[in-house]
């Protein structure tokens, strides 16, 4: 149960002579798993991408090319993201 949720303080509440803490209970298994599906996707069309890129390098398909390579351009970016999520998640983790 620790890998799976984050116990977040969120504040105490004193009363006479008990202290209580309130915390908020935040199950993360469901972020990590589209996170990971999201990777996946990615991953697949950035391959698709520079074989589209490879496949269109010609003079004449300029057109294409630089549209495939604006698409992977755009994965990258994705890609970065998506490692930066996750990398916040793994560090809300502890």
């Amino acid at each position: 149960m620790n890998e799976n949720v984050v116990f977040r303080k969120f504040n105490d509440i004193t009363t006479t002579r008990s202290k209580w803490t309130v915390s908020f209970v935040i199950d993360i298994q469901s972020y990590s798993h589209f996170i990971d599906i999201a990777k996946t996707d990615i991953t697949n069309a950035e391959i698709i991408a520079k074989q589209l890129v490879e496949h269109y390098n010609r003079p004449k398909e300029d057109g294409f090319l630089n549209n495939f390579v604006g698409l992977a351009n755009e994965l990258q970016t994705l890609k970065y993201i998506q490692e930066m999520i996750f990398k916040t998640l793994t560090d809300y983790r502890t």
